[in-house]
């Protein structure tokens, strides 16, 4: 049986490459009828990571994800 490759790792390249396709991502999201808070917060987690991580260090990303924690 072939393996199958880890989502998240494509997932987060493909938000980093497409900055459009992360806006869809979090429109989707709140397009919700009724949205997970939790689906909200992993969303904007992997869009802060794909746009983000690359722009600060380790220790401001931990700030900026502490921060997200506490607002969602």
């Amino acid at each position: 049986m072939p393996k199958s490759l880890p989502y998240h790792p494509f997932l987060i390249e493909s938000l980093r490459k497409k900055p459009e396709l992360a806006a869809a991502y979090i429109t989707a999201t709140l397009e919700e009828e009724e949205p997970e808070p939790e689906l909200l917060k992993r969303v904007l987690s992997d869009v802060a990571e794909a746009l983000g991580q690359p722009k600060m260090t380790p220790e401001q990303y931990e700030l900026h994800l502490k921060k997200l924690d506490e607002l969602l």
